[in-house]
Order: structure tokens, then sequence, then C-alpha cells
């Protein structure tokens, strides 16, 4: 069920980066007028939810890892 998500997530950061390379390179700042406000306070907030995202889709697949192990394979003896 995650690789849809991850699939998404994965797109979703991917598109953010290449809209604001873009921005940047095509100087996009000078005639946004009050818009300015979109790139530069909820990109970066979309940013950050994609990469929580990244971390919860980790922690799930570690933890549905260990979930498979038997008790003992962690032991040392």
């Amino acid at each position: 069920m995650s690789g849809p998500i991850q699939l998404f997530n994965l797109v979703g950061t991917l598109d953010l980066v290449n809209a604001v390379s873009m921005g940047v390179m095509n100087d996009a700042a000078s005639g946004m007028g009050a818009t300015f406000w979109i790139p530069s306070v909820i990109v970066p907030a979309l940013l950050v939810t994609h990469a929580l995202m990244f971390l919860l889709l980790v922690r799930e697949g570690r933890a549905a890892g260990s979930a498979t192990e038997p008790a003992s394979a962690g032991v040392v003896r």
C-alpha cells in the first residue's frame, strides 16, 4: 500500500524542486507581485511535509520488516 504513496511523494517533491529551480532560472520573482508569498512560504512548507512523509514511510517500512523477524533475531549468544 505504501508504494503508490511513495511514488506520489517522490513526484510531488520533484515537481516542487523543478518549479523552484525554473522560477530561479527565469527570474520569476521580479514579476510576481503579491504572489511572491506562494514560493516563499507555501513551497517550503510543502517540502517539509514531503520530508516528513518520507520519514514516516521509512519508519513504517522498518516496523513492518522487524515484525516479520523472529524474536531471537537480535539476541547475541
